[in-house]
C-alpha cells in the first residue's frame, strides 16, 4: 500500500490539493490508509470535495469557448434547440420567468445556455431551461431581436440519456436555484439509473458522483418517495412554496391527516412554530408506537403460555412441582376473570 504519511493531520482543503489528478486506485488507497489511521471522516470529506470539484469542472468547463466578437456561430435560432430528453427543471413560477426576462432585457444574455449536438446534427438543450423559455416569450412580445440565443456546446462524442440528466442536474445546481421537488425526483431517478449499471452501488458512492454528502442525496431521495406516496401533501407543499428539506421530512413523517400537516406548515410559514416543534411531535409519536409494541409483546407472551407448560410437560412433573404449577394456574385464572370483568 502507498504511504500517505505526509497526508496525515492535513486539512480537507490541503488534501484536495494533494489529491488533484489522482486516479481512482490512488484515492481508494488513500481512503484505506486514512481509515487505518483513524482519519476516515477527514478522508471522506476530502474525497467528496474532490469529486464535487472534478464533476462540476468536467461539466461547466467543457463548454466551447465563447468567441470574443460574439460571432453568429455562437448563437442559435430558438426553434433549432430541442428539449432536454431528461429535463430536470420543470418547476418554476411566473415570477421566475418575469424576473429572468427583466434581467435579459436589462443586461442582455450574459450566461450562454448549454447544448449538445449529436452526430445527426440535432441540437438538444442540456442546461438553461428558464433562459430559453424567457427568450421565447420575449420573442413573442418584442419580435425577432430575441430570435437567437447564445450557446455553449458540450464536447462529448458519446452521450446518452443518463448524461443528459447528470449534466443538467449538476449544471443547474451549480448556477441556479432549482426547486426542491425537481432535485428530489431527479436524484432518485439518477440513483435508479446508476443502480442498473452497478447493482452494488451504495448511497455514499452515489453521493460522490455528484460531489455531495450521503445525507444530502438520501434526504432528496426520501422526498421523492414522499412526492409519490403522499401526493396530496406534496401538492399542498408546492402551493405553500415550501423549500426546506428538514421541514418536508418532519411533516411527512407525522401520522396525521393531510389537513393537519398543512396547518403545521402554515404555522411554520407565519412564524408561530419552528421546525424543531414539528420534529418533537414525530418523536412523541415514536414513543407512543414503542409503547404499543411493548404492550403487544406482553400480550403475545401471555397468550403463548403453552410454550412454558403444556400437557406433556405437565404429566412428567413431580408431585411437588405439579402443586406449584396448579397454584400459579389458579392465580392466572383469577387474573383472567378480573380482566374479563373490566373489558
Amino acid at each position: 500500500m502507498e504511504d500517505f504519511k505526509d497526508y496525515e493531520k492535513k486539512s480537507v482543503e490541503e488534501l484536495v490539493t494533494l489529491l488533484a489528478g489522482a486516479d481512482k486506485k490512488r484515492i481508494e488507497s488513500f481512503k484505506t490508509y486514512m481509515t487505518k489511521k483513524g482519519e476516515v471522516k477527514t478522508a471522506i470529506n476530502a474525497i467528496v470535495k474532490l469529486s464535487q470539484n472534478k464533476h462540476t469542472k468536467s461539466i461547466l468547463s467543457e463548454r466551447s469557448l465563447e468567441p470574443i466578437d460574439n460571432t453568429e456561430s455562437n448563437y442559435l435560432d430558438l426553434d433549432k434547440i430541442k428539449p432536454n430528453p431528461q429535463q430536470v427543471r420543470k418547476i418554476y413560477t411566473r415570477r421566475d420567468i418575469e424576473a429572468k426576462k427583466d434581467s435579459i432585457k436589462a443586461n442582455k444574455q450574459i450566461t450562454p445556455i448549454i447544448v449538445y449536438k449529436n452526430k445527426e446534427g440535432d441540437i438538444f438543450l442540456v442546461e438553461g431551461q428558464l433562459r430559453l423559455a424567457s427568450f421565447k416569450e420575449l420573442r413573442e412580445e418584442e419580435g425577432s431581436k430575441y430570435n437567437k440565443i447564445k450557446v455553449d456546446y458540450i464536447k462529448d462524442e458519446e452521450y446518452d440519456e443518463t448524461d443528459f440528466r447528470k449534466d443538467a442536474l449538476t449544471a443547474n445546481e451549480a448556477s441556479t436555484k432549482m426547486h426542491m421537488f425537481d432535485l428530489a425526483v431527479n436524484y432518485k431517478l439518477s440513483y435508479e439509473e446508476e443502480k442498473l449499471k452497478n447493482p452494488k452501488l451504495t448511497y455514499d458512492e452515489f453521493a460522490m458522483i455528484y460531489g455531495k454528502t450521503r445525507t444530502y442525496v438520501y434526504d432528496y431521495i426520501k422526498i421523492a418517495s414522499i412526492i409519490d406516496e403522499q401526493k396530496e401533501l406534496a401538492d399542498k407543499l408546492l402551493e405553500c412554496e415550501i423549500d426546506s428539506r428538514r421541514l418536508i421530512l418532519a411533516v411527512a413523517a407525522l401520522q396525521i391527516d393531510v389537513d393537519k400537516k398543512v396547518e403545521l406548515v402554515e404555522k411554520y410559514n407565519n412564524g408561530s412554530i419552528k421546525i424543531t416543534d414539528i420534529e418533537k411531535l414525530a418523536v412523541k409519536e415514536d414513543i407512543q408506537k414503542q409503547k404499543v409494541v411493548k404492550e403487544l409483546t406482553i400480550l403475545d407472551e401471555v397468550s403463548s403460555f403453552n410454550k412454558v407448560i403444556n400437557k406433556t410437560k405437565y404429566s412428567k412433573l413431580t408431585e411437588e412441582k405439579k402443586v406449584f404449577v396448579d397454584k400459579k394456574l389458579e392465580e392466572i385464572k383469577e387474573i383472567m376473570e378480573q380482566i374479563k370483568s373490566k373489558i
